[in-house]
């Protein structure tokens, strides 16, 4: 697996975890939910590759998930409290 490859792993993680947190309109219960929801769908597509010979970082995943889903949800806060 090229550089090229896991970096875009992480790009593609980084948009799936921040359109998963995007719906403004939700709760801070959604937005927990959803986030722990896209972990766990990460943890067992790692998994299931890792079991087909395909080893996928697991760990600097997560944490670009953890780090652009936190700052979209930083932000809409953010927003929320302004208006």
């Amino acid at each position: 697996m090229g550089l090229e490859l896991v970096g875009g792993w992480r790009c593609d993680i980084a948009i799936v975890g921040s359109v998963a947190i995007a719906p403004s309109d939700r709760s801070r219960l959604y937005l927990v939910l959803a986030g722990g929801g896209v972990l766990g769908v990460l943890y067992v597509f790692c998994l299931i590759l890792f079991y087909q010979g395909i080893w996928v970082p697991l760990v600097p995943s997560a944490l670009v998930l953890v780090a652009t889903g936190g700052t979209v949800a930083i932000y809409l806060f953010l927003q929320q409290s302004r208006t």
